[in-house]
């Protein structure tokens, strides 16, 4: 097809699904500086925005414009997230998706109706993590002087049986961190989820935390309590709201653009 034909052509860029999309309005724009608008059908709606029948960069201006629609909404409604880059060809194609789909969304949005999506890191807030845990635990530090005493070079085998010693501690200790952790937040989280693998070695834990909106304020304060079951070899950052990507499973048969050519 004719590159010029395809990219004059409008097509739509789906953010979400939502809730009671007739009642919306949003002040922010969408990509291109476009004004978001609703399909509704079935007690749900498609929040969509102009674009051409073309791949879309992942550049800086298109992915703020792209979450911060995802953030008005989430201040007004129910959110289902859909990935950066859903291209919809037109507007019939959007009615017949929320056509097919409107039971399962519909369920989907009712089950999550008034929730957002927090984060929470744990890091060990160390200088050097090794170091750290030759000095909590005294079993690898036994095992570390009898592999590589410091009067011999160590040999390949020992760094290969230390090594594996090593992420076998920090493994165990990520898991009893992050059971202890759930404990305290599970009173007033609807669902957690661990999201693995870690990013970095000093990563203790990362999660995903799924809360109502009114039970913000609640998850702060047993963040504070989690907290303070540690010392200050570890930091906690907590983030959000977000849309709920984590916990949103949107599973739409759609023949979408975004991967036409550019």
């Amino acid at each position: 097809m004719d590159e010029t034909l395809v990219t004059k052509k409008k097509g739509h860029y789906l953010y979400a699904i939502v809730s009671n999309g007739d009642s919306l309005e949003l002040e922010v724009s969408g990509i291109a500086g476009e004004a978001v608008r609703f399909l509704s059908f079935g007690g749900i709606a498609a929040a969509v925005s102009p674009y051409p029948l073309k791949k879309i960069r992942p550049e800086r201006k298109n992915l703020m414009a792209h979450n911060n629609v995802l953030k008005a909404l989430l201040e007004v409604t129910t959110v289902l997230p859909m990935t950066f880059g859903t291209i919809i060809d037109n507007t019939e194609q959007i009615y017949k998706i929320l056509d097919l789909n409107k039971d399962a969304l519909g369920k989907q949005l009712s089950e999550i109706e008034g929730c957002v999506e927090m984060g929470l890191q744990v890091n060990w807030d160390v200088p050097n993590i090794f170091e750290y845990f030759i000095d909590i635990h005294p079993e690898l530090k036994r095992a570390r002087d009898q592999l590589m005493p410091p009067s011999q070079e160590p040999s390949r085998h020992a760094k290969i049986e230390l090594g594996q010693l090593f992420d076998q501690t920090v493994n165990r200790d990520r898991r009893q961190h992050a059971e202890t952790i759930e404990g305290v937040l599970q009173s007033v989280c609807s669902d957690i989820k661990r999201l693995e693998p870690p990013r970095d070695l000093k990563e203790v834990v990362r999660f995903a935390l799924l809360v109502k909106r009114d039970k913000v304020d609640e998850l702060e304060n047993e963040l504070v309590k989690a907290a303070n079951l540690f010392d200050n070899s570890y930091s906690f950052d907590y983030n959000g709201p977000w849309a709920l990507f984590n916990f949103a499973s949107i599973n739409l048969e759609i023949e979408a653009t975004s991967d036409l050519s550019t």
